[in-house]
């Protein structure tokens, strides 16, 4: 009779197995959910359709509770009669869940889609010579997000509250979030500066008086003439005239 023998697994090598097991376990997944028409505030109820890559099933809720595997499988357009938050989550045939993600539809206000949260950046991008202050304006109520460094904006970066100042070349980027948590498309400006040249004429303007020293006669009237637009202090006691010395304005005797 043949006796059965039994081998004794390591500790290591059972969490390796164990290990080996869980790495077969899928990524999250990075579907994108495209919603149409897009979260906002909207005068009258409408219908909601959701879609995603082929393959990949649509779990959701419109209570706000969190969705899962055990929540409607999204079929057909979803009607929104009230202000409603619609989550939602998206698996793949893999089993790879993406994060769960939210949108919010406002029923009964004014129409205001992310096509009305437009903001515009004043001065626009371009060529300066010397610093520019930046102002972004918003619709009332939006909260305006950039950056300055070339990067993509979210609603972890820079929040705007006053103009920004700018010396140097400069991507700047940006997007505004209404209240119900509507997004704007990034939008981005680029300012470049030069310096420019700035010629300084050192060169005194000429000075003469009218009539000469070797012209003049004691009834003559004394005229001061530069060859450009001058400014001429003068004296009368042989002092050196300065900038505290009389101003000519006319001809004096």
């Amino acid at each position: 009779m043949k006796q059965r023998r039994y081998s004794r697994i390591s500790p290591v090598l059972a969490v390796l197995c164990l290990m080996a097991t869980l790495s077969l376990v899928p990524p999250a997944a990075g579907q994108v959910v495209l919603l149409n028409p897009p979260p906002g505030s909207y005068a009258e109820p409408l219908t909601v359709s959701l879609s995603v890559d082929i393959g990949a099933k649509i779990y959701y809720t419109m209570d706000g509770s969190e969705p899962t595997e055990n929540s409607s499988v999204y079929s057909v357009p979803l009607p929104i009669r009230e202000d409603t938050v619609l989550r939602f989550l998206v698996v793949e045939e893999s089993g790879a869940k993406g994060a769960v993600q939210e949108a919010y539809y406002r029923i009964g206000g004014e129409q205001l889609t992310a096509g009305d949260l437009t903001t515009t950046a004043d001065p626009p991008g371009g060529l300066y010579s010397s610093r520019v202050r930046v102002k972004l304006t918003a619709r009332e109520g939006a909260v305006v997000y950039y950056t300055i460094d070339g990067s993509e904006p979210d609603t972890s970066s820079l929040v705007y509250r006053s103009p920004v100042s700018l010396t140097s070349d400069t991507v700047l980027k940006f997007f505004a979030v209404d209240e119900t948590g509507e997004m704007e498309p990034v939008k981005e400006e680029r300012y470049e500066f030069k310096l420019v040249e700035v010629l300084v004429d050192t060169t005194p303007p000429e000075i003469r008086a009218v009539p000469t020293p070797e012209e003049f006669r004691t009834s003559d009237l004394i005229a001061l003439e530069a060859n450009e637009e001058s400014t001429i202090y003068y004296t009368l006691d042989d002092t050196e005239p300065t900038e505290q010395s009389s101003v000519y304005r006319e001809p004096f005797p």
